[in-house]
């Protein structure tokens, strides 16, 4: 999962791997400019939301 910023470019990403009985994430990162601004949690929250459908 990747955001991307208004000018196009990637602000973070977040890796998973995803089994039958789990999901985890593998790796997670927020460019430092765009930090303390919940990036990581709308990615988490959209991991949570694919892994509930």
């Amino acid at each position: 999962m990747v955001p991307i910023g208004e000018d196009g470019k990637a602000i973070g990403f977040l890796t998973y791997d995803c089994g039958r009985e789990s999901w985890d994430i593998t790796l997670s990162y927020v460019d430092p400019e765009h930090r303390r601004k919940h990036i990581h949690t709308a990615l988490f929250n959209a991991l949570r939301d694919k892994a509930k459908e």
